[in-house]
């Protein structure tokens, strides 16, 4: 039998010291449902960054069978599978520059064998669609990065008949037809979904490695191979430009310009999705703090979907292959659990924050490997973001695999699913989402604050004498180390204790299935103008049309981003179709002090009697500087 890992603590829920005190409410008589999204969808967000026939499993069944099995995780990506086949591909003898199809297809039949033959005990861990990426090195053609051996290099042409790049998706498109099958015997699973690139810009443009890119040339190749891939795989969905660290407001605005506003117009049509990474700096620069957890992240993806909405008529799915914490501090240093702490607070505030447009994810993949030890730096700095350690970590790099404290973040979500409850929470950084399923219902609570909160918690459609148990967890730091605190109860939980960082999940068992009568459903328009300059006691105007209310009522939410030097005002005079609308003063996440510029949403409720189908915003500041830079309002219609 195997143990649960998770630490039991001797604490109780109400003896934690002085906490401010929060209002939230859960409506298990009530679905939520998104767009057409009803349910948790575990597939998208439960997910680990592995694939089932990955080495660093081996010896290792039994944690395998715990993560997918026990611990119902999916997989979701892996970036080395296309990278390696390459590396044993020859160039064309008669088409310099191009991978050798008929060699390609006869290796992709003993890769297909393999897979059949040695990894048989793989088979049955078949569960959820694996993205695959390739890598900037060393597929892309700048004459500087050799395939086998560098015995040859993909072609660098640039002409009508042979636009930039046709090599490179020549060679993914022949690895996805010819190296994969339809699971177990027939060969691996073939990806639904391609990153064209891993993170280009960065190494690419940026640092100039690998012998450097442009974004010219980045872009041109994500439109040839996006074709190529198509037309050899019609069904194959295709995506980029998987952007490391998207800071569409750095040079007010100019990165914005020069990268996604320039892709979606350029390269938007070819893309199946839009992909980036989202990842916190909880420690640069010896001890800054650069968040994107909050109204950061919220402002980043209203941005990219409200212009994707202008240009293309819709949102363009997302898929979020990564996501967690980057550590510079920390960096060059032994395994430590306050590291993986790091790692799982933005993990389980991210995720939250993802589940709230689950119609538009793809899938959303927190970043931790199984042991990646190709990434080890020396013997004793082992790669960072791992879900397997050796037991003489950190002392040295010695001894059996067992997990880190990252598999605490998998444990704390074990059982959650079901259909989408209607919840609330007066405050804005206490983030509320519930379940339920048959006889069982779910209460997430995450705290966003910079302080301990007390949460007074009101839960409509069950209570004492239908619960028969409550199976309380809570994932915390104590001390320097996460601990998973957990225990049952008999009846309602209507007062919870949250540590700063804090995630707690209660899983409710009842005396009968639940049902759930009535439904809010939740919808988002973008208006029709996008980033405003914003000038001193000047007004921006928005239209937002095609608003469909309900006559049962229901409630609004304006979304406005923002993107200011710091010190500039963040509380506009907004008019409603001329009507001053209050506006809160606290938006998600911190105040952003280490960054030179403001950038969020700002979240203000709306009358739900001011709204109309076709309805006018006006927008006014007292100060000059920086942008509007998305608005849409979010309606939830009680039906």
């Amino acid at each position: 039998m195997k143990k649960l890992f998770v630490f039991i603590s001797s604490i109780t829920i109400s003896t934690l010291g002085s906490y401010a005190q929060v209002e939230v409410k859960v409506d298990f008589s009530t679905n939520h449902i998104i767009g057409d999204v009803s349910t948790f969808e575990r597939e998208k967000f439960i997910t680990v960054h592995s694939s089932p026939e990955e080495n660093d499993w081996n010896d290792n069944e039994e944690e395998l069978d715990y993560l997918i099995n026990d611990l119902d995780v999916y997989f979701g990506r892996e970036t080395g599978a296309m990278r390696y086949q390459l590396s044993r591909v020859p160039e064309d003898p008669y088409r310099k520059g191009f991978a050798d199809v008929s060699e390609m297809k006869e290796l992709g039949e003993i890769a297909k064998r393999n897979y059949a033959n040695h990894k048989r005990d793989r088979h049955k861990y078949e569960k959820g669609i694996v993205t695959t990426a390739a890598q900037d090195n060393p597929y892309y053609p700048n004459g500087e990065n050799g395939i086998g051996n560098d015995e040859w290099l993909f072609s660098q042409k640039d002409t009508s008949s042979e636009p930039f790049g046709t090599s490179v998706g020549h060679f993914m498109g022949n690895f996805l037809k010819h190296y994969y099958g339809n699971g177990g015997s027939t060969g691996r699973v073939k990806p639904k979904y391609v990153e064209i690139m891993n993170e280009p810009v960065w190494p690419l443009v940026e640092e100039q490695l690998h012998g450097g890119a442009t974004l010219n040339g980045i872009f041109k190749l994500h439109r040839t191979v996006a074709d190529e891939i198509h037309r050899l795989n019609p069904e194959v969905n295709v995506g980029g430009y998987t952007t490391a660290f998207p800071d569409l407001e750095k040079n007010n605005f100019k990165q914005w310009d020069d990268r996604w506003k320039r892709f979606i117009d350029e390269v938007g049509d070819k893309m199946d999705f839009y992909s980036i990474h989202l990842y916190d700096f909880p420690g640069i620069s010896n001890g800054k703090k650069f968040f994107r957890k909050g109204s950061h992240m919220e402002a980043t993806m209203d941005m990219i979907e409200h212009y994707s909405t202008l240009k293309h008529g819709k949102i363009k799915p997302w898929l979020i292959s990564e996501y967690g914490a980057q550590c510079h501090d920390w960096y060059n240093q032994p395994w430590s659990p306050y590291r993986d702490w790091l790692f799982i607070r933005s993990f389980n505030a991210m995720m939250l924050q993802l589940m709230e447009r689950p119609n538009h994810i793809i899938k959303a993949i927190p970043f931790s490997v199984v042991k990646g030890e190709w990434g080890r730096n020396g013997v004793d700095v082992p790669y960072y973001w791992r879900l397997l350690r050796q037991t003489g970590e950190p002392s040295g790099a010695k001894g059996d695999w067992v997990w880190t404290d990252v598999i605490k973040f998998y444990e704390l979500w074990q059982n959650v699913n079901g259909k989408r409850a209607f919840t609330s929470s007066n405050d804005i950084d206490i983030r509320v989402d519930a379940y339920a399923e048959k006889n069982k219902a779910f209460v997430i609570l995450h705290n966003m604050n910079h302080k301990d909160v007390k949460v007074s918690l009101k839960s409509i459609g069950i209570n004492d004498s239908n619960v028969v148990s409550a199976n309380y967890k809570k994932l915390y730091l104590s001390g320097s180390r996460p601990v998973l605190f957990e225990k049952k109860y008999s009846g309602i939980i209507d007062e919870i204790n949250l540590e700063q960082d804090a995630t707690v999940v209660v899983e409710y068992v009842l005396n009968k299935s639940i049902v759930i009568p009535n439904i809010i459903e939740e919808k988002k328009t973008y208006a029709k103008q996008y980033k405003q300059e914003i000038k001193a006691k000047k007004t921006s105007f928005f239209d937002i049309n095609d608003i469909v209310t309900s006559k049962s009522g229901g409630t609004a939410l304006l979304r406005v981003g923002i993107g200011r030097p710091l010190l500039k005002n963040r509380t506009p005079i907004v008019t409603f179709n001329g009507k001053q609308i209050i506006i809160p003063f606290d938006y998600r996440g911190g105040q952003q002090e280490d960054r030179e510029t403001f950038f969020g949403i700002l979240e203000i409720p709306v009358p739900y009697d001011l709204i109309r189908k076709n309805n006018i915003v006006e927008i006014k500041f007292v100060d000059e500087g920086g942008f509007i830079s998305s608005l849409s309002l979010q309606t939830f219609n009680k039906k």
